[in-house]
């Protein structure tokens, strides 16, 4: 894969990658997805995890504060389109069972 092809798959816009560098990852912050940046400045499409799902804490704490503020003020949003997500599926789920669909 490439960016191009990432970018159109995800419907993501080249301004919404944002780089970290304190942690040579990138961060889309349209769907929260992170990845590694290869040394010849590739994204590597293979180790796509999204910023919620991150459970090395070493990762955060290796952050710069310029980075941690992109992080923290993305991943707030991202977190909640992902809650807003949730609460439509819940609220189609509630109809579905109130209406035995």
């Amino acid at each position: 894969m490439n960016l191009e092809t990432y970018l159109k798959d995800t419907d993501t816009k080249k301004e919404d990658m944002k780089f970290l560098p304190s942690v040579g990852t990138v961060l889309n912050v349209h769907n929260g997805d992170t990845m590694a940046v290869n040394l010849d400045s590739t994204f590597d499409f293979d180790s796509v995890i999204k910023i919620n799902e991150i459970e090395n804490e070493e990762w955060f704490d290796t952050l710069d504060t310029l980075d941690e503020a992109i992080v923290n003020e993305y991943s707030e949003e991202y977190v909640d389109n992902l809650l807003d997500e949730t609460e439509v599926d819940y609220l189609e789920m509630k109809a579905e069972l109130h209406y035995g669909i």
